[in-house]
C-alpha cells in the first residue's frame, strides 16, 4: 500500500464499514402447505402456492430496522425474493381518525404511528408490500412477472392467520366478482 495516504486509508476503510449493513441479509423460508379442499382455491388460481410465512419474525425484521432492510424470502417452489425495503408512509401528514359516539358526539382517535408499508429501494426488484404481525399483502416483481402476496383468509376463511397465498398474474383465472391483489391492482392501479 505504498503511495497511499493515510487519509485515503481511512477513506477506504470508512467506505467497507458503511457497507457492511449492505451485505447483512436476513433470510425467511416459506413452508409448502398441502390444503385438502384445494379445489375451493383451483376455482380461482391456475399456478399458486400456499405456503406457511414466519409473518411475525418478517415484520420485527422490517420494524427494527427503520430506514432500510434487507432480506431473501425462499418458496418452496425454488423461487427466492431478493428485498431491499424502505418504509413508505402512504398516510397524508393530516390524517385523522374520527370515531362517532352517538349522532352528535364525535371523538378524534390517535392514528398508529407506525409505518407498515414498503417499496423497493431505487434500481432494485420491485415490491409493493403492507408488512405487520400476521399479515403481509402486496406484489414483488420476480424474473419479469409481478407475483402476489396476500392471506389466505381470504379464500380459505378458517386458514391459520400465517397462511398465504403466493400466485403470479398469469395464474389468476377471469372470473366475474374474483377480488384478489391482482384485480384490484388492475382496478386501483
Amino acid at each position: 500500500m505504498r503511495g497511499m495516504t493515510c487519509e485515503a486509508m481511512m477513506a477506504a476503510l470508512l467506505i467497507l464499514v458503511g457497507m457492511a449493513p449492505l451485505h447483512a441479509q436476513q433470510s425467511f423460508t416459506a413452508e409448502r402447505i398441502i390444503w385438502s379442499e384445494s379445489e375451493q382455491i383451483e376455482n380461482f388460481f391456475s399456478d399458486y402456492e400456499l405456503v406457511r410465512l414466519p409473518a411475525r419474525s418478517i415484520s420485527a425484521h422490517v420494524h427494527e430496522h427503520t430506514t432500510t432492510s434487507q432480506m431473501e424470502w425462499q418458496f418452496p417452489n425454488g423461487m427466492r425474493w431478493q428485498l431491499q425495503l424502505e418504509a413508505y408512509d402512504l398516510r397524508t401528514d393530516n390524517l385523522k381518525l374520527s370515531v362517532l359516539n352517538s349522532k352528535t358526539t364525535r371523538r378524534e382517535i390517535p392514528v398508529e404511528k407506525t409505518i407498515n408499508t414498503f417499496r423497493s429501494l431505487p434500481g432494485t426488484t420491485d415490491a409493493r408490500l403492507t408488512i405487520r404481525e400476521n399479515f403481509i399483502y402486496g406484489y414483488v416483481q420476480y424474473q419479469g412477472e409481478e407475483w402476489y402476496i396476500e392471506p389466505a383468509q381470504r379464500f380459505i376463511p378458517d386458514a391459520d392467520s400465517d397462511l398465504f397465498m403466493v400466485y403470479p398474474t398469469s395464474g389468476v383465472l377471469p372470473m366475474p366478482g374474483l377480488e384478489c391483489g391482482q384485480t384490484e391492482k388492475a382496478r386501483y392501479g
